[in-house]
């Protein structure tokens, strides 16, 4: 009898794992859609339509980037958060994702629980702008421009929570000026209102255009060292000690998606970002590709968080 019983579950955890496994070797068999919780035209979503493209090719289905903007990138995670685990739904996540909590009292979701790591992508430095016509050269000059006026200065940056928005807290906590911190859906208005003179600064990875045209003059650069695509912008950290901001983003799936298939979408990822042509458009952003493993992103992005959550308290922010 005990016999049979085993001859019985062998038999039927071969039925069910012959019924999977033809299921699991024919993804992908239609689109997948990459949710991005910004806006068109930043350097999220060019990001997106930039690994969309080969990608395609290498799983032989399209990838169709869905833009999913609002509350600073959280309406975009939770979609494709509550999606079906299959790999038809990826999400293109950044820092600003992974620090909800500390900005928001009623956060909908555990972005830790709720979504797996698959490929950290790129990484982009920020950078500090104002109008050429705003009188001010230097970060100094700026901290002077706070000081003397009544109002002080404000700066924009694409959201709550994002690398910019951290970076306009610790000029106003580390400089101990007083500055508005001016949160819009995205980095284009930002862009936008310091060129037309409505807010001070700017902080964006999507500036180097702008800066390299002459609509934008740079004070600084949020990363620890210069950027070779704009090696004359001195880093933030020579007048604020040990300052290291970098935009950073890469791909989620829901919780539950087949590890097979992750490791798939990562492997592509990574094969996708060694092409120089690759390479050369992301350089034009002014991007440094990573294409890591899913455990390797793991190990980052937690680090990160910790990371933001010791500097976030470190200046008082609140939860809203």
């Amino acid at each position: 009898m005990y016999l049979q019983k085993r001859a019985a579950a062998a038999g039927l955890f071969a039925l069910i794992m012959g019924n999977a496994l033809p299921a699991m070797a024919e993804w992908p068999d239609k689109p997948i859609t990459l949710v991005t919780p910004y806006t068109p035209g930043g350097n999220a979503d060019i990001l997106a339509r930039l690994i969309a493209q080969p990608l395609s090719k290498r799983l032989g289905k399209p990838v169709i980037v869905e833009n999913r903007p609002g509350a600073g990138g959280m309406i975009g995670a939770q979609y494709a958060a509550r999606a079906k685990p299959d790999g038809y739904t990826l999400l293109l996540g950044s820092v600003a994702n992974v620090l909800y909590e500390y900005f928001y009292k009623n956060v909908p979701m555990d972005f830790g629980a709720d979504l797996l790591p698959v490929s950290h992508i790129a990484s982009f430095p920020n950078f500090v702008v104002v109008s050429p016509n705003a009188g001010i050269d230097s970060i100094e000059e700026a901290v002077q421009h706070a000081k003397s006026s009544s109002t002080g200065i404000s700066c924009g940056n694409p959201g709550i929570g994002t690398t910019p928005y951290l970076t306009c807290e610790i000029l106003k906590n580390r400089l101990g000026i007083a500055l508005t911190n001016v949160p819009y859906k995205g980095s284009l208005p930002a862009i936008t209102d310091v060129i037309g003179g409505q807010i001070t600064l700017a902080v964006a990875s999507e500036a180097l255009p702008y800066m390299k045209d002459g609509r934008l003059k740079p004070l600084a650069v949020s990363s620890r060292l210069p950027t070779p695509l704009a090696p004359e912008v001195p880093p933030l950290s020579h007048t604020i000690e040990g300052v290291d901001v970098v935009a950073w983003f890469g791909v989620f799936a829901p919780r539950n998606t087949p590890q097979a298939i992750i490791e798939r979408i990562s492997s592509d990822i990574a094969a996708s970002l060694k092409s120089a042509d690759m390479r050369a458009k992301l350089a034009g952003l002014g991007a440094t590709p990573v294409g890591s493993t899913p455990a390797a992103f793991d190990n980052y992005y937690k680090a990160e968080a910790t990371r933001w959550r010791e500097e976030i308290a470190a200046m008082g922010i609140k939860p809203r």
